[in-house]
């Protein structure tokens, strides 16, 4: 049970690292322009 929970943690982390660069892209985007 441990290592599928943490299992799903790792997935939500990776989730909120991809969410956050798409963030950041899109500030870096508002400076360039």
């Amino acid at each position: 049970m441990e290592n599928d929970k943490h299992s799903l943690d790792h997935l939500k982390n990776d989730e909120i690292i991809e969410k956050r660069r798409e963030i950041w892209r899109g500030k870096l985007k508002r400076v360039e322009i």
